[in-house]
């Protein structure tokens, strides 16, 4: 069964529309609409507010394969209208990070979304996308709901995808906005989530436990470490980016291997900013 957790009604409405889905009057703590194998939750906007409701519905729903986020972020000048899908999630309270495991396809163009508890201004997002590798979008629910799905779904199995309504201007996003662009972007969510069958059989084979084992060693790592090592190698298998040379060139400058946890800590900080940006 497919979930989607939406902030709002009418980042929904289109979803709602297409799937057929059916109002659940019994669901109380939070609306609640369910169709055939998909079921649909508004969990109103912000970081405890998302939390809550992945929590509530992946608690309460049997059977979930995926889970599914689409939604409305402040994006870089030029990109108004572009649906992204997010490989990386940062939570600017914080500073944890948090990384999809893209294993199935999608012909979208990718973006770093960083969640804050506040909207932010024209200014941050303009700073954040300074030097950035890729765009940098903000959010108030991202990486709130990926933390929360991640204690019940493997994060293969969270797909968030986020459509830039405004540049952080504020008074910039009206409700007519919001509607026409999430009506705009519904359909290629659709096209993916109707793809997730075929594209199951031919997910990229994960990181080697010999390799996650030989590096793991190399910065000294904890099992948190270890864990966000893993992410950063797969995301860099997937991606295309050279984690192996990266980490050679950590060798030949007397960073690896590291003398101790604290000091790996720093070096995986380093290799994360080089590889991934942020």
């Amino acid at each position: 069964m497919i979930l989607f957790i939406e902030a709002l009604y009418k980042e929904a409405a289109p979803l709602i529309q297409a799937l057929s889905l059916k109002r659940d009057p019994a669901c109380t703590a939070f609306q609640r609409f369910a169709g055939e194998d998909v079921v649909l939750y508004l969990s109103g906007t912000g970081e405890s507010a998302a939390a809550c409701c992945a929590g509530f519905a992946l608690g309460r729903e049997e059977n979930v394969s995926h889970l599914v986020n689409l939604g409305a972020a402040a994006g870089p000048a030029g990109t108004k209208g572009m649906l992204f899908r997010i490989l990386s999630l940062e939570d600017l309270g914080s500073g944890k990070r948090y990384y999809p495991d893209l294993l199935l396809a999608a012909d979208l163009p990718e973006a770093a979304l960083v969640t804050s508890p506040r909207p932010v201004g024209r200014e941050e997002v303009r700073s954040a996308n300074g030097n950035a590798p890729r765009p940098v979008l903000f959010d108030m629910e991202g990486a709130a709901l990926f933390a929360a799905a991640g204690r019940f779904l493997g994060p293969e199995k969270i797909h968030i995808f986020k459509f830039v309504s405004d540049d952080g201007t504020a008074g910039a996003l009206t409700p007519a906005l919001l509607s026409s662009l999430a009506e705009e972007a519904a359909p290629k969510v659709l096209s993916f989530i109707r793809n997730l069958p075929e594209e199951r059989a031919e997910t990229a084979p994960p990181v080697s436990e010999e390799e996650l084992e030989e590096t793991a060693a190399l910065f000294c790592c904890s099992a948190a470490m270890r864990r966000r090592l893993y992410q950063i190698l797969l995301w860099c298998q997937l991606s295309g980016a050279d984690a192996a040379g990266e980490i050679a060139k950590r060798k030949e400058a007397g960073e690896l291997p590291a003398k101790d946890r604290r000091e790996g800590k720093k070096v995986l900080d380093a290799v994360e900013r080089s590889l991934i940006g942020g």
